[in-house]
């Protein structure tokens, strides 16, 4: 086998390959007597088959194979010598399979590499370090969420009608052209008024319900609800009152702490707590520093991209980006947008 580098640009390799037929032949010969053993030839006792029959049926097949395991043979050897990294698989480009007349394997890769990179002038960059305190007040922010995070709900005993910010369990059915849609409907459903779980004019006529009673709620869905059953249609919900439900902060003190597991006191939380958000912010300060001496390096210096490189970082943005839209029932045409759109859209941070 023998090769030639060739520089494309600062960021890609040529290489020029030839691996004579010898080479090639002592894999395709392998090939075929393996080949031979399974396959069976008609007018012919298993395992007898010659070389120009398995040839006429399996050579393409064949070819494939071999190419394929003569690149898993010698590109390790070549990337080894020639010192080359690549960034992205080798692109390769051939000049023909065709291994009849004793021919030798020809073909090119092209490696994408990391360009060299010199940074002048690179002393005394100025850097602003955040200055780190963790105050009183944010430990008992942190601890009232702790204590919303372990509230329970209870039932209440002859509630008032329904306000916002009660918790109320509702059975419901959905009527979309007056036709029951029961994979819309729930029974022991529990929502807080106000949150809009279901969607805030559901909400708005909860108002001033009373335990026991049903009422027809409509609401008019826009042509945008990613829900495509919904989207457009004018839904009724009938709706009943089962309970109404309060919200039970547990008490700041001791038991509460022994409740959470490996706490004895209430100040051992306040404590972690703080510990907590020391190393947060601490964390926060060396990520600002590191983006801040990254921005400084970058207007220092200038060169050339990896192109398939940054091409595969869009491509795994958008693909991000459509996964998202799924979760939400939308597509790229649902936002006027294409995927092409997208990739100039994200260049900017794929290339940084």
């Amino acid at each position: 086998m023998k090769f030639e580098l060739e520089e494309i640009s600062p960021t890609e390799k040529k290489i020029n390959v030839e691996i004579p037929h010898e080479e090639v032949e002592k894999i395709l010969s392998k090939k075929y007597k393996e080949l031979r053993k399974r396959v069976k030839i008609k007018g012919f006792r298993p395992g007898k088959a010659p070389r120009f029959m398995l040839e006429r049926f399996y050579g393409p097949q064949v070819n494939q194979e071999t190419v394929q395991e003569l690149l898993e043979i010698n590109i390790p050897k070549i990337l080894e010598e020639s010192e080359i990294e690549p960034l992205v698989e080798l692109e390769y480009d051939f000049e023909e399979i065709d291994f009849k007349g004793q021919k030798p394997l020809k073909f090119s890769a092209i490696a994408e590499v990391k360009p060299e990179i010199t940074i002048e002038d690179y002393r005394g960059i100025p850097l602003k370090k955040e200055v780190i305190e963790v105050t009183d007040r944010e430990v008992e922010e942190k601890l009232q969420e702790l204590r919303e995070n372990n509230a329970y709900l209870e039932t209440v005993e002859e509630p008032p009608p329904v306000k916002e910010g009660d918790f109320v369990v509702i059975d419901f059915d959905t009527m979309i052209d007056g036709e029951k849609k029961d994979d819309l409907s729930a029974v022991d459903f529990t929502l807080e008024v106000g949150k809009a779980q279901i969607h805030a004019d559901f909400d708005s006529q909860l108002l001033g319900m009373k335990v026991g009673e049903t009422r027809s709620v409509k609401i008019q869905y826009s042509p945008e609800t990613p829900n495509k059953e919904l989207a457009g249609k004018e839904v009724e919900f009938k709706v009943t009152l089962e309970e109404v439900k309060q919200k039970v902060l547990p008490e700041l003190d001791d038991e509460f702490a022994r409740d959470l597991g490996d706490f004895s006191s209430l100040e051992e939380i306040k404590e972690k707590i703080r510990e907590e958000l020391l190393k947060m912010k601490e964390s926060r300060s060396e990520n600002m520093l590191r983006e801040q001496l990254f921005n400084a390096l970058l207007e220092r210096t200038s060169f050339e991209l990896p192109r398939r490189l940054v091409e595969l970082e869009m491509a795994l943005m958008v693909e991000q980006f459509k996964k998202q839209l799924e979760a939400r029932g939308l597509t790229l045409p649902d936002i006027h947008s294409s995927e092409d759109a997208l990739k100039e859209q994200y260049r900017p941070e794929a290339e940084r």
